[in-house]
């Protein structure tokens, strides 16, 4: 009977913490299933969403955050949670990597070329246990 109550309110505490934390957020995004691998994996961000997060538990290898958008706009990234990746980087139209400056407790920016943009998140060789991450989405007018 004190096992079952234990369970019971381990149970709906747990539950309680993850959804206080936004996991029931469309706009919070979590790699899971097929969409991760061992050298990461792909999320797209809703377009409906302009501001949220990407939460990454045991992140290994290369996240790619799908961003896109009807009009212009530029990704905005702060780091919340969890040690800072290794490097952040825009691919453009050509494939490109272009380097994001990601600054601790601030907003880094950076204008998207087109409509749809990838953000490259490269975890450290060590193993985590999650990173998270704030973005914010700027639409142009």
């Amino acid at each position: 009977m004190m096992w079952t109550f234990f369970s019971v309110s381990v149970m709906l505490a747990v539950s309680w913490t993850v959804s206080a934390q936004g996991l029931d957020d469309p706009c919070t995004v979590m790699p899971h299933g097929p969409e991760i691998t061992e050298n990461g994996g792909v999320v797209t961000v809703p377009s409906e969403c302009l501001k949220g997060r990407v939460w990454w538990n045991y992140p290994r290898g290369t996240l790619e955050v799908q961003f896109h958008q009807p009009k212009l706009f530029t990704v905005c990234l702060e780091p919340s949670l969890g040690p800072f990746l290794s490097s952040v980087s825009q691919v453009d139209g050509n494939g490109k990597e272009i380097s994001i400056n990601l600054r601790p407790d601030e907003l880094s920016c950076t204008p998207v070329p087109g409509k749809d943009v990838t953000i490259l998140m490269k975890q450290p060789e060590y193993l985590v246990y999650m990173t998270l991450y704030n973005f914010k989405l700027l639409i142009q007018s």
